[in-house]
């Protein structure tokens, strides 16, 4: 302790933290006596903290000082305290017994050793804290590392699956490339076969036409010694008729096959046919609209469907998925057997639905004398196949209408003298 100031020789900060219960006291005493008797009864230092609702360290400060200079008022502060209120030291410093500074300077020692203790451990809690918030941020780190190679080793497999079918992908497409090449191929040498059996087709027309001339030539003057000769080339000639017919045949398969349209290749199938006059069948023609209407139009449509005992054989969903094809398939059959009932009692056609896969197939889901026959194809035979050979169950005087967008239809269609329009065409009068 100092002589001068009856105060331990530290910071004054460490005084007043060493002194704080009795300076709190103090404190509040002087504030109720400055109630009372008015501000001037505190002392000057501790004026100006006298309506301080929060006290700030300097009025710790400025009471320490003021118990210090003011005998009366530390007799008063002491009067309100006691050791077990405020500790030993604080109490020995205001109420200052004899011997007050010697026990005062233990008192300090025990405090000061307590407050270096409390520091070193609060340092040592606070390094404690601060290793442990070091060993979870790294274990957190190892955490994200092993996150981050485990999602690393995931992008490797998943790369190289990528990259597997990368290179499938490319094998599947070298192998279809070669596919296509040869289907080229061979379709460029069918059609060279197509142009020679159509070669060989015409050298025969040519053939059976001389023999017709043949025979045509002065008849009046053959006598009947010959008449031999000219059984011979009655005989001849229908060898030549029965040579023709398969090669008919055979170059219509082959051109359906190819999905090429014979009238595109300048061959007139059935005119060949009919060069061997009676002994060749009769083949349908496809009815020829007047001029002045585009055969892709809706008009040509209308004009072909109300001819005198039209068939219509419709491409069934081929028509339904151009004209609703938000709609589910069962919607779909229904709502164009229902347009086409409209239109076949408008136009007068009979109308045949052709769908894919379902019920029996090929029998007509409807009765005889509807004008509207709905077919299911079954399991192995598809619409397009149904379609076709429906074409040649109608007798040959009855215009038959193909509706299709699909090519291969179209093309056999017309091959077989049918008449063909598209799906667009009919939209506005199954919607009328």
């Amino acid at each position: 302790m100092s002589d001068e100031t009856t105060s331990p020789a530290p910071e004054r900060t460490e005084l007043d933290r060493f002194f704080r219960p009795v300076l709190d006291v103090a404190l509040a005493f002087v504030r109720e006596r400055a109630a009372e008797d008015g501000p001037t009864s505190a002392p000057s230092r501790l004026r100006p903290f006298l309506r301080v609702a929060r006290l700030p360290g300097a009025a710790f400060t400025a009471a320490r000082l003021a118990l210090e200079e003011d005998a009366e008022l530390r007799a008063a502060v002491a009067d309100r305290v006691s050791a077990e209120d405020v500790g030993q030291g604080p109490w020995l410093w205001v109420s200052r017994p004899e011997g007050w500074r010697e026990e005062l300077e233990g008192e300090w020692a025990v405090w000061e050793e307590d407050q270096q203790r409390a520091s070193a451990d609060a340092t040592e809690q606070s390094s404690a804290r601060r290793l442990q918030r070091a060993v979870d941020s790294a274990q957190r780190l190892a955490g994200r590392v092993s996150d981050l190679e485990s999602a690393l080793e995931s992008t490797e497999r998943e790369l190289a699956r990528v990259r597997a079918e990368a290179e499938q992908c490319a094998a599947e497409r070298d192998e279809n490339s070669a596919e296509l090449r040869r289907r080229v191929d061979e379709r460029a040498e069918a059609v060279r076969q197509l142009k020679r059996t159509e070669d060989l087709l015409a050298t025969r027309t040519a053939q059976l036409r001389e023999v017709e001339d043949l025979l045509a030539e002065e008849p009046a003057v053959l006598d009947p010694a010959p008449a031999a000769e000219g059984t011979a080339a009655i005989d001849a000639l229908r060898n030549v008729v029965a040579q023709l017919e398969p090669l008919h045949r055979s170059l219509a398969r082959l051109a359906d096959s190819l999905g090429v349209d014979l009238g595109s290749l300048g061959v007139d199938v059935a005119g060949a046919s009919g060069a061997s006059g009676a002994s060749a069948p009769p083949r349908r023609r496809a009815y020829r609209i007047g001029r002045g209407i585009d055969a892709s139009s809706t008009a040509a449509a209308e004009v072909l469907l109300g001819l005198p005992g039209a068939v219509a054989i419709v491409d069934g969903y081929n028509v339904t998925m151009t004209v609703w094809p938000s709609l589910s398939g069962a919607d779909q059959r229904m709502i164009l057997e229902r347009c086409a009932a409209t239109l076949a009692a408008r136009s007068g056609a009979e109308i045949h639905l052709v769908f894919d896969g379902e019920g029996v197939g090929g029998a007509p889901a409807r009765s005889a004398d509807s004008a509207v026959r709905v077919r299911f194809t079954s399991g192995e035979v598809e619409a397009d196949d149904e379609i076709l050979d429906l074409i040649a169950t109608f007798p040959l005087d009855r215009p038959v209408v193909v509706v299709s967008d699909d090519r291969r239809v179209q093309r056999g269609a017309r091959n077989r003298g049918a008449n063909v329009i598209g799906s667009r065409q009919l939209q506005p009068l199954l919607l009328r």
